[in-house]
């Protein structure tokens, strides 16, 4: 079963970006809300997050899986951080996790951001550790 998921949380990151890059202004207005950065950086924040996502899929796709999946593990762990903020202070912003293609709940996405992150985890303990020897 963990054999057919571990490339699901990198997937994610994938139609996430797309998502988001069709709706870069929503995205900023959700960071904006937050009040986790000043305003002036949203815009900067934004292509971070679409930046670090496409930097994942690509990683994956030219075979640095480890990378891969310690880089979705850290993108995963920011979103649920986020959501918990969001839940905590009541900003009642939806999330933009996948931009126009789906607005979900803050509840949900912290429950998703939370399970890519376990799955991410999980993949990268089945990846095989070399050790070279002296």
């Amino acid at each position: 079963m963990m054999r057919d998921l571990k490339f699901l949380p990198v997937i994610l990151l994938g139609i996430a970006a797309l998502g988001k890059i069709t709706s870069i202004k929503q995205l900023e207005g959700v960071i904006v809300a937050s009040g986790l950065v000043p305003s002036v950086w949203a815009p900067l924040t934004s292509y971070g997050v679409i930046a670090s996502e496409i930097a994942c899929v690509v990683s994956w796709a030219v075979g640095f899986r480890r990378a891969s999946l310690v880089g979705s593990f850290v993108l995963y762990s920011l979103f649920s951080s986020f959501h918990c903020w969001d839940l905590i202070h009541g900003i009642k912003v939806p999330c933009n996790c996948f931009g126009v293609l789906y607005k979900m709940p803050t509840p949900l996405g912290l429950g998703v951001s939370l399970a890519m992150m376990l799955i991410s985890a999980a993949s990268l303990s089945q990846l095989e550790v070399k050790v070279l020897a002296h």
